[in-house]
This record gives structure tokens, sequence and C-alpha cells, in this order.
């Protein structure tokens, strides 16, 4: 009874398990996604206000503008929907700012897009980093801005349109790579050359949803779980349901068997 009983909660671990994993964490149902190398973490659990609230206390998202995101349902909770023509959220807040320069980081996020080209700004940091969609619909792009004009790497149409995915920029800093991640799997890179990455601005601002400057390149989708890291983090792809379904089962027919 007692083998059985253990099975039992198993197999129930399985089947809760987050569908997502990371390395060096896990990125589960319940664990907040924090650790020493989390800069800022918007949980954006707040489902209702005009504000969302960093974790790490650095920044939090304190000015909606124009008609305000709205809260809706997330992939963890809740989460904020842009329209796609009028809202965005700012944080501000003191140094230190995210111009991480010739230093490795990441920026995450789980993201249910629209169907939508032309660029639209997902996260921008005034001039030193941005996560946006690419100039053609469902493609994903990266940039990191330096004295020299930037470095951008653009994926293909790889972005499912209504679907709740999970997507990263990873710079590995001078002489890495500038990777795009889309569920685990990297959709694009690009070589960052020593003397290329630097500092394109100062300003600790963030903008989510349109471009810092001027009104333009409005995101149309909804937007949970952000994250900024001082490292180069890497992830594994999400299995899906139907594995961990069949998973959880063999797991329970050993533990039968071997009870018999």
């Amino acid at each position: 009874m007692l083998k059985l009983t253990v099975g039992f909660i198993v197999v129930c671990m399985l089947l809760s398990a987050a569908v997502w994993a990371e390395s060096p964490t896990q990125w589960t149902i319940g664990y907040d996604g924090s650790d020493a190398n989390t800069v800022s973490l918007w949980h954006m659990n707040e489902g209702a206000g005009s504000s969302a609230a960093d974790v790490k206390g650095i920044k939090s998202f304190t000015d909606f503008y124009g008609n305000y995101p709205t809260w809706v349902t997330g992939e963890f909770g809740a989460a904020l929907k842009f329209n796609g023509t009028s809202t965005a959220a700012y944080a501000f807040g003191p140094n230190p700012g995210y111009a991480f320069g010739v230093n490795p980081f990441t920026v995450e996020c789980w993201l249910n897009p629209a169907e939508q080209s032309g660029m639209p700004f997902i996260f921008d940091n005034t001039g030193n980093w941005s996560l946006r969609l690419g100039e053609t619909a469902n493609s994903l792009e990266a940039y990191i801005g330096d004295l020299d004009g930037g470095i951008a790497v653009t994926s293909g149409a790889v972005l499912t349109p209504n679907v709740w995915q999970h997507v990263a920029m990873t710079s590995g800093g001078a002489g890495g790579k500038l990777r795009l991640w889309i569920n685990g799997s990297v959709v694009a890179e690009t070589n960052i050359s020593a003397e290329a990455v630097g500092n394109g601005g100062s300003s600790p601002q963030i903008t989510m949803g349109r471009w810092t400057y001027g009104g333009a390149y409005y995101f149309d989708g909804a937007v949970d779980e952000m994250r900024i890291s001082n490292v180069e983090r890497t992830f594994a792809p999400v299995p899906e349901p139907a594995s961990l379904l069949i998973l959880a089962s063999g797991v329970l027919g050993i533990i039968i068997r071997r009870k018999r």
C-alpha cells in the first residue's frame, strides 16, 4: 500500500509539474522564477489596477499609458494585454539600469501575440536593447544597441498567433552569441564582436508594449512573467502535456506491477 501511495504522489507531481524547464534553474508552477542572477521579475499577477510589481523591488511598471493595457488570464495567473494601437506600460526607477554592456544577459517572458508585423516592440530599454516582433508576420527580433549602430538578429515565421509561448533573447556578451529562443529552442542567432558591444544608452527605463521614442510600433498581444537576468541562460524544450501523461502512466504501471 505504501508503494502504491508513493507512486500516486509521483504521478501527481509529474502531471502538475511545469511545462517549462530551464538551466541552471527550474521554472515550474509555484516557483517564483527568482534566483541570484535575476535582476528584475514581473509576475503581473495583480489582475487589476495600473501597476505591476517587480519581485526584486527595483522597478515596477507604475505608469500605464493611453487606454491602459487590460488584465487577462495569463500562462501563470494574470497577464497584461496590449491593443496594438495605443497601450503601453513604463517602469521607472533608480539605477542600476539594464545596460549590460559587454556582459551576458537574458530577457524572457511568456507571450501570447496577435498576428502582427512591422517591428512592434514587446520590451524596449531606451536604446540599450529591445525584444520585438520582426518586419514580417510572426517573426521575432532581438537588438542590442551600441555606438556603432547596434546588433540585431531576426527569426523566420516562428511565432504562433493567439497561443502562449515562452520567448527569450540571450546575449553571451563580447565575443559570444545573440540568440532568440521560442519554447526552449534556438530559432536564430548571430555573433557578437568584442568591439561592437557597448551601452547604447544610459536610461534605466523599461517600456513594455511599444517603442520608447514616439508613439509608434505598438505591440498587440498579452505578456506574462517577464524576467531580466545578468547571465546568459539556456533553456530546454517544453514537453507536450501528452508526453507528461504517458510518462506518468508508465511510472504508475511500473509501480503497480512491482506491487503485485
